[in-house]
């Protein structure tokens, strides 16, 4: 009689934690993501994410639930959250706080025999746990912790069938995918913002820029496939990303220029800064004027001095008077004005149109790390921006200070600057500007920002004057050094001399002449000296100007189109392509992973998808939506990794059990279920420490 009291007890015990697995679902989002800058700063969108982890979660363990209840499997928990128990609700019970009793009615044998708890208890507790960072349903018999608490009830897990079993196992990733399906399917019959395909930036030396790719043109196809709607730069990222190396892609685009589209093949190369395969592209901008608050103008001292005069929120509709209705025109505009001043017609947010003067400069294009030399030289350096109430405004630096001299060093190079600042915080060091044609010595208060020296200056190239600063050769820096330029001309050799020279008044013209004139031999006269300074304008100097570009300082939105069906029957169809293609990515990035063209810092566990849904949800509640479709195929996808603790371990254990005829040796079991859950809390550690943290605490 003791044994059989002694068994009634044992059936008591919690039989089966089975956990969802949250930690590793941003494996693919993650690449489409250039968002973060703050984390958790609004009540309302922090409660936005859990809500939709938890729908996520829901459903993943409902597909379980319901399975398992149509085998007629005993269901002790079902649990949102893991943990403890905060509160919950059973049949028989109500709802109540706190760790209750779980399991069937426990008899006590004796002359009294009666039941603890009333026959009519429900015998299915349903709660939420305090860490909402996944789920669980408890199955009677089945424990992933401890395969060797079996159980002889017919409810038991164990007691069903096989293909019983597999169903049950399967289910939750099943319903995910149903969940991702309906989801898409419901975003794109009201809409996503999504970035198109449109190449906003090429990266120079780049896949991208070899191909002939170039600032206005418009994906439409990878690999001759063609999606509903339009192709997302996202899309564009993952292509590349996601390839095998070696391999070439295909694009097919509309061109900027217009005319015909054209297909190009495309080898994606390893971006050292990002750890992917990468075209060089980036993505695409808007014409509007990202609005911009005083406060934040100390983040963007660069935009401050364009800011004065162009009102952010505004759109740009026109420039010198021929409109335009695309960021790719603005930048052939740029491009074609030389350095000179542009005027640009701008709708205000407020409806009311307003001119402004611009004037772009030369920048070097992205890629690019350093400051090219102009025929082998640099300009000097000017403040091009100061950052309000820093060091370098309190010491009187203004904008349009050219530095000659800082501590000791004459004409200085950026990367010079900024090593004397970095290095010297809280000191006083001398400095020699020019200011209006005169020359001033100040003495200048290095600030203190993070342990270094901060002065709060934006530093540019003066490519508006016309001295030499430093050479990136061995000759002629010494005698140059300080000196005015005033002219430049070709000449048949490096012995010959110009009969007459062009013009030339600041870097920007000497660029300009520079660049019409490749492989030839240029003098340039200077002033003071009796023979001019001859340079061969080829090889890698005439190579450093094909390096930059003509641009404006002007922070501009990102461009975002509406990817939306009027059609049921077309969402239906871009619901399961989108589906199938996140399937197809998630796939291909655990197998990037493993060949190494995708670096395990892209991974990703709880806090980083917290962080991106957060940020993703300031770009509207329906791309938050669309983001959790994303997030629940990737958690049915890894969740079915044959792995132990997951979903598909499971079902390998059964695929063996039935090969078998019978399950592994119980403490086998019970050694893959243990090495499993190290290997899976070794990779949440990781994530958390060495990606997550770091990512939410350094933007």
């Amino acid at each position: 009689m003791q044994k059989n009291n002694r068994r009634c007890r044992w059936l008591t015990r919690p039989a089966r934690i089975k956990g969802t697995v949250t930690l590793l679902t941003l494996l693919v989002p993650l690449l489409t993501a250039d968002l973060f800058t703050r984390f958790f700063n609004g009540v309302g969108q922090v409660a936005l994410v859990i809500i939709g982890f938890g729908v996520l979660v829901f459903f993943h363990e409902l597909g379980h639930f319901v399975a398992a209840k149509s085998f007629k499997i005993r269901c002790d928990v079902f649990s949102l959250g893991i943990g403890p128990r905060l509160c919950g609700w059973r049949k028989g019970k109500g709802f109540s706080f706190g760790s209750v009793p779980i399991g069937p009615p426990v008899r006590v044998e004796g002359e009294n025999a009666k039941m603890v708890v009333p026959q009519t208890l429900g015998e299915t507790d349903y709660r939420i746990a305090w860490l909402p960072f996944g789920g669980y349903v408890r199955m009677l018999g089945q424990d992933d912790l401890d395969p060797t608490k079996v159980s002889s009830d017919p409810a038991s897990f164990a007691n069903k069938p096989i293909w019983q079993r597999m169903i049950v196992i399967s289910a939750g990733v099943v319903m995910n995918l149903i969940l991702a399906f309906i989801i898409f399917v419901i975003a794109f019959r009201i809409g996503v913002p999504f970035q198109p395909a449109v190449i906003g930036g090429v990266e120079y030396n780049s896949p991208a820029m070899k191909a002939g790719l170039t600032v206005g043109d418009r994906v439409i196809a990878v690999n001759n496939h063609k999606p509903l709607g339009f192709l997302e730069f996202a899309d564009l990222k993952m292509a590349s990303a996601l390839d095998t190396p070696g391999k070439p892609i295909k694009l097919t685009y509309v061109p900027a220029a217009g005319g015909q589209n054209r297909s190009v093949d495309i080898v994606p190369k390893m971006s050292k800064s990002s750890g992917f395969l990468m075209f060089g592209v980036a993505a695409p901008e808007s014409l509007k004027v990202l609005k911009v608050k005083p406060r934040q103008l100390k983040n963007l001292p660069w935009a401050a001095p364009i800011l004065t005069k162009v009102k952010p929120g505004s759109t740009i509709v026109a420039v010198d008077g021929h409109p335009i209705s695309s960021y790719g025109q603005l930048y052939q505009m740029e491009q074609r004005s030389g350095g000179g001043p542009l005027r640009l017609t701008l709708m205000s947010s407020a409806g009311k149109k307003y001119s402004a003067q611009v004037t772009p400069t030369l920048i070097p294009l992205p890629g690019v790390t350093h400051i090219p030399p102009i025929l082998g030289y640099q300009p000097l350096m000017k403040i091009s921006a100061i950052v309000p109430n820093s060091s370098a405004q309190k010491s009187g630096l203004k904008p349009g200070d050219v530095i000659l001299r800082l501590g000791t060093i004459i004409n200085p190079d950026w990367h010079q600057i900024r090593s004397l600042i970095s290095g010297n915080p809280d000191q006083f060091v001398s400095m020699r500007i020019r200011r209006n044609g005169r020359d001033h010595t100040l003495t200048v208060h290095i600030g203190t920002l993070n342990g270094k020296g901060f002065l709060g200056i934006e530093a540019t190239p003066a490519y508006r004057t016309d001295i030499f600063g430093r050479s990136n050769t061995d000759t002629g820096f010494s005698s140059l050094a300080g000196k005015a330029f005033t002219g430049a001309a070709v000449v048949a050799n490096v012995r010959s001399s110009p009969a007459a020279y062009s013009p030339v008044k600041n870097w920007l013209q000497l660029y300009n002449f520079a660049l019409k004139h490749p492989d030839t031999v240029i003098a340039i006269k200077v002033a003071g000296l009796k023979s001019p300074v001859i340079v061969k304008n080829s090889g890698s100097l005439y190579t450093a100007l094909k390096q930059f570009r003509y641009g404006l300082s002007l922070p501009l939105n990102p461009l975002t189109e509406l990817q939306k069906t009027s059609s049921l029957s077309t969402a239906l169809v871009m619901g399961i392509d989108h589906t199938i293609r996140w399937i197809t990515n998630t796939y291909l990035t655990l197998r990037g992973l493993t060949i190494g063209t995708v670096s395990p810092h892209q991974l990703h566990g709880v806090l980083g998808v917290a962080a991106v849904s957060y940020q993703l949800e300031s770009q509207g509640f329906m791309y938050l939506v669309y983001f959790m479709g994303l997030i629940s195929v990737n958690l049915a996808v890894i969740n079915f990794l044959p792995l132990p603790i997951l979903d598909g371990g499971l079902f390998v254990m059964l695929l063996l059990e039935k090969i078998r005829g019978r399950p592994l040796p119980l403490k086998v079991q019970a050694g893959i279920q243990i090495a499993g859950l190290i290997l899976i809390g070794g990779v949440f550690l990781y994530v958390t420490l060495f990606n997550d943290l770091p990512m939410i605490f350094h933007h």
